[in-house]
């Protein structure tokens, strides 16, 4: 890691890990079968300016994150990943704090008979994701109904944040977005909305 200024940091990584599916869903087509070992390299990027790393009032930050792996000596369920988040903080008046947020990401085999590994495709749901879902319950399913992930997901999200009594805060939000399979599956017709 490294920080280039102030709260801003980059991440430069690798590593080579082995992947296996221990158990399957009988008679389930639809789950992802690639497995095997991978050697990734990966950089994060992130600028930060906001007023406070904490609970910030005022600014906003984004962070790049991409991902690769080798498909020619250790690999062999080689993909690619780019994924982007961006927040921003905007005061509103009488300690109101306006948030938007948006996560964007694509990931792809590069192999075209595998899959992207089941632990490193897109799932959403639940907190910091989409709130009208449960944790990783938003997206393709597999013939048993269980959360298969996906290669695209969009995300956008808006809060407004408003002081309580005491230290807390309470807020109001619309959550939306998706994962999709594959590109090509990427309707915005599919495009659930929650709010709360």
């Amino acid at each position: 890691s490294f920080r280039p200024r102030g709260r801003d940091i980059l991440n430069l990584g690798t590593a080579v890990s082995e992947n296996r599916i221990k158990e399957k869903v009988a008679d389930s087509t639809d789950t992802p079968e690639a497995q095997g070992r991978l050697w990734e390299f990966w950089i994060d990027r992130k600028w930060d300016r906001t007023d406070d790393p904490i609970a910030p009032s005022r600014g906003g930050w984004l962070k790049v994150s991409l991902t690769t792996s080798e498909p020619w000596l250790v690999s062999e369920v080689p993909y690619s990943a780019a994924q982007v988040d961006a927040a921003g903080y905007l005061g509103v008046g009488r300690g109101l704090v306006f948030s938007p947020r948006v996560r964007a990401g694509i990931a792809r085999s590069m192999k075209s008979d595998r899959d992207v590994i089941a632990n490193r495709r897109y799932h959403a749901g639940g907190y910091n994701s989409h709130r009208g879902y449960r944790r990783r319950a938003l997206g393709p399913r597999d013939d048993a109904g269980n959360p298969r992930g996906g290669e695209v997901v969009l995300l956008l999200s808006g809060e407004l944040r408003f002081p309580l009594p005491w230290l807390f805060e309470g807020a109001v939000y619309v959550d939306g977005g998706n994962v999709w399979a594959e590109v090509g599956d990427v309707d915005l017709g599919t495009f659930p909305v929650a709010a709360g």
